[in-house]
């Protein structure tokens, strides 16, 4: 439903991403009103949509952080990209859709507050290091079940190989998330050829078991 305030801006280099850095500081009004017209296409182009199906979930792309946080202050996504997120989520609770699902990269604990307001109920976070801020038991303790969760599983436990260390980590993990409810266990990242395939099958085997 949404690519996020980088992609939503035209973000696809260096060049297009220092632009869109100086255009937030110098030309704050011209970027709300970009953003203003951005959402309204989103929202009419999920209207459309949901008008023919009967969605489950709407799904909305948030690429704005690295590993040390995001990109631009809590302060400015709440400016220029929180009423995007309403427009959004608005048109989709009108049509009976309630789930509203973030799909986002690196650590953005600092945003999640914002998104949570504006309407998100399901957070999935990709391609990030381990850090507390966005340690899925930390979260789950923070925001509760009410915040669906996918992924939460770090990529250096099947990179280390190691099985009987595997099912211990993934049990400490998975089981919590699990007992707790609303949670998909899933490899926080992409799997790549780093992760040998009998790696990755005694895996997928100790999660089917847990899941079971």
């Amino acid at each position: 439903a949404s690519r996020g305030f980088f992609q939503a801006l035209g973000v696809g280099d260096w060049a297009t991403l220092e632009q869109v850095m100086d255009g937030v500081i110098d030309h704050p009004r011209k970027m709300r009103n970009r953003l203003r017209m951005y959402g309204d296409f989103c929202a009419r182009m999920l209207e459309t949509v949901l008008d023919e199906i009967d969605a489950e979930f709407i799904f909305i792309s948030e690429p704005i952080s690295d590993n040390k946080g995001p990109l631009i202050s809590p302060a400015m996504f709440e400016d220029f990209m929180i009423p995007v997120y309403e427009r959004v989520i608005s048109a989709a609770r009108a049509h009976g859709c309630e789930q509203i699902l973030v799909s986002t990269y690196g650590n953005t604990a600092r945003l999640l507050p914002s998104m949570i307001e504006a309407g998100v109920t399901i957070l999935w976070i990709s391609e990030a290091a381990e850090v507390p801020e966005i340690d899925y038991r930390s979260l789950r303790g923070r925001y509760g079940p009410d915040l669906g969760l996918i992924g939460g599983i770090p990529l250096s436990i099947l990179r280390a190989g190691e099985p009987e260390n595997m099912e211990r980590r993934l049990r400490e993990i998975v089981t919590p998330l699990l007992e707790s409810g609303r949670y998909i266990p899933l490899a926080g990242g992409r799997v790549r050829e780093d992760v040998p395939w009998p790696v990755y099958e005694r895996y997928r085997g100790i999660l089917s078991d847990l899941i079971g």
